[in-house]
């Protein structure tokens, strides 16, 4: 299982620190994200990480050459990925960036 975790700029080696007592091993970081990949198959993620602000289970990439182009990408996998559940209720809506400019401006303007 990877995990992609999301925390405040400046605390991803205690992050790691802390994954690692559940057997997971960083792949990669930056500047307030962690990538983690288990060392077992059946390792569970805990629920709870102090410092983690968002825990992404198996995360995906999706790259795209223009902002229109990702939005669209980004619908289409949302789409799919929904087709066989049933949704009862409203779903939360969260849209964001690592702490990057380019992705900043890239998130606010999808946003829009």
């Amino acid at each position: 299982m990877n995990l992609f975790i999301t925390c405040k700029p400046g605390y991803e080696k205690t992050l790691t620190r802390k994954i690692s007592l559940y057997n997971f091993i960083t792949k990669n970081s930056g500047k307030g994200w962690i990538l983690v990949k288990s060392t077992s198959e059946s390792q569970n993620c805990p629920l709870t990480l102090c410092f983690a602000e968002i825990i992404f289970h198996n995360p995906i990439k999706i790259t795209a050459p223009s902002s229109n182009d990702f939005a669209s990408k980004l619908v289409d996998y949302f789409l799919e990925s929904i087709q066989k559940k049933i949704i009862i209720s409203s779903l939360p809506f969260y849209f964001g960036s690592v702490n990057n400019e380019k992705l900043i401006s890239l998130a606010k303007t999808i946003k829009k």
